[in-house]
């Protein structure tokens, strides 16, 4: 098991690793649970605290794989195509109004 032994953190590198590439792939945190043979409610308890390793690595890896697809995007965009032109427009101005919701929500607007 890539896991460490003990049902607490850390988690061993390998493991980090592994919880990134999942995340990144699309699996869920019940999905993440099963693949390690995890009981699903200690994994949504590490998710749910911001700080723990199970938290970052996972978010890490969905972010890392978007900013993947995205730079990806953009490169075609900057190549002159139309579809992602379009893409990447619509995916800037959602960017934009989320940001601007968030920023009225908490009084920094």
């Amino acid at each position: 098991m890539i896991l460490e032994e003990t049902r607490y953190l850390p988690f061993s590198p390998e493991a980090i690793d592994e919880i990134e590439n999942l995340s990144a792939s699309g699996y869920t945190i019940e999905e993440v649970a099963i693949y390690f043979r995890l009981d699903v409610s200690f994994l949504f308890n590490q998710y749910n605290n911001p700080d723990s390793e199970f938290r970052i690595a996972y978010d890490s890896g969905m972010l890392k794989h978007k900013a993947k697809r995205d730079i990806e995007l953009n490169r075609s965009a900057s190549n002159g195509s139309i579809t992602a032109i379009q893409i990447l427009e619509k995916m800037l101005e959602k960017r934009r109004i989320e940001e601007y919701k968030y920023k009225l929500l908490n009084g920094l607007a």
